[in-house]
């Protein structure tokens, strides 16, 4: 694919796919005037969540990247309980009750696409920087256009062919493998029960009840088995977090990270010897 996503092919895949015989036809299914779809043609851009809220045979992942052989998305049943339902007998005495709240959310609910999407005047995805200082903005902020567009747009080499973001570190949770104030470039997870990798490292974007804050963790995904992830700190001093799917707002896999201070290696040779001095001694008393 080439390095600039030809944004006027996968608007014209998806009038295809729609059977539309004018933009006219086409933009009045997408809710939109004429003069804008004509403008997203001659610009070579469009707006991407309309494009994924309108169009549901369309993937996100075919918005992002252009890849034909992504076009449909995988189409799952709304909620497991429909099938559940169809297989098990549920008597009156347990209807309503406490036993039944084992159904969960299907797959599909765990598709994203992401909310706002810049790029430069050639058409090429920004990465956008959310700097400490904006974090808490971004919380609130990650679907609103203008917001996005006032946080500071850079091109990385080799980052391209994806959606990708910058954020700073807060903390040090993830030391010695991540520093406090360094940056960590993700790219957009969009199928978390089957992108999300165990023992890989991905920015979440976490919003509770209790809790809302980003967070750059290893992951643990059990999705699929028990319907939560767990997010690890590389610093154990810091305990393991669980979270549900619809805890989770945004995920991005880290893909590069930047750090303007190099750790002095010495620091994890002493840490080592004064483990193995430990062991040792530990060893001594136990043969006593």
């Amino acid at each position: 694919m080439s390095k600039n996503l030809d944004k006027k092919f996968i608007l014209n895949t998806i009038k295809e796919l729609y059977d539309f015989n004018s933009d006219t036809d086409f933009a009045k299914f997408l809710g939109i005037k004429p003069q804008t779809l004509s403008s997203w043609h001659s610009r070579n851009t469009f707006d991407t969540e309309l494009l994924y809220a309108k169009c549901e045979e369309v993937s996100a992942e075919f918005l992002l990247t252009g890849d034909k052989k992504k076009l449909k998305r995988n189409q799952q049943n709304t909620l497991q309980y429909e099938t559940v339902r169809k297989s098990v007998s549920i008597s009156d005495d347990t209807r309503n009750t406490n036993s039944l709240t084992v159904l969960r959310e299907s797959q599909e609910n765990y598709s994203h696409t992401p909310r706002v999407v810049t790029v430069d005047k050639q058409g090429r995805d920004n990465v956008v920087l959310v700097p400490n200082k904006a974090a808490a903005g971004y919380l609130s902020g990650y679907g609103d256009t203008a917001f996005i567009q006032s946080l500071p747009t850079y091109n990385l080499p080799n980052i391209n062919n994806g959606t990708f973001r910058m954020f700073q570190v807060a903390g040090d949770s993830m030391e010695p493998t991540i520093q406090n104030q360094s940056y960590v470039v993700g790219e957009w997870k969009e199928n978390w029960s089957e992108d999300i990798k165990d023992g890989r490292v991905y920015i979440f974007v976490i919003q509770t009840d209790d809790y809302e804050g980003i967070l750059v963790k290893r992951a643990l995904n059990r999705i699929d088995k028990y319907g939560n992830i767990l997010l690890k700190s590389d610093n154990r001093v810091y305990s393991t977090k669980n979270f549900i799917p619809s805890d989770i707002k945004e995920v991005w896999e880290v893909k590069l990270y930047l750090s303007f201070n190099i750790p002095d290696p010495s620091t994890i040779y002493d840490r080592m010897n004064d483990l193995e001095a430990d062991i040792f001694q530990l060893k001594e008393q136990l043969k006593k």
